[in-house]
């Protein structure tokens, strides 16, 4: 499980929120399967929301789900 938060600046945003500095949230989770003694498959899903905190407007925020999948290789 991923959990973060923090600052970023943007400076192309949509319509509905502003550019400047925006906060995001994140929350993800995820597992690895072994494929051999030195591979894994890493399977991830999560939730994204970044928005302005209401320093300025618009701040409609912008949310997004993440999906990933990666192949790691084992030292």
């Amino acid at each position: 499980m991923i959990l973060s938060a923090g600052p970023h600046y943007v400076s192309d945003t949509p319509e509905r929120q502003v550019s400047g500095f925006i906060f995001s949230d994140n929350l993800e989770f995820g597992t690895y399967v072994n494929l051999s003694k030195v591979l894994q498959l890493g399977i991830n899903m999560g939730f994204r929301h970044i928005s302005n905190a209401s320093f300025k407007s618009p701040n409609g925020g912008v949310n997004s789900f993440i999906f990933g999948v990666g192949i790691h290789y084992k030292t």
